[in-house]
């Protein structure tokens, strides 16, 4: 049976606290599907590739839109 990869990648919109200027090349910060365990995703941020738990950066993710 073959496997499937999933790519996806997100737009960096401020690096250092500072907006992208219009027409400047956004980084993109790439988030896949790991090879082998499916609860794990990775994560691929200036050349350095991290492998995270799928359900630990979701719950991150809300906890860091819930400031207000």
């Amino acid at each position: 049976m073959g496997s499937l990869e999933v790519v996806n990648r997100v737009y960096v919109y401020e690096v250092d606290d500072k907006e992208n200027e219009v027409g400047q090349s956004y980084p993109k910060i790439i988030i896949s599907s790991h090879w082998n365990r499916d609860e794990f995703v990775v994560i691929e941020v200036g050349g350095h590739s991290y492998t995270v738990a799928k359900s630990d950066l979701r719950m991150a993710i809300d906890n860091a839109g819930n400031w207000k």
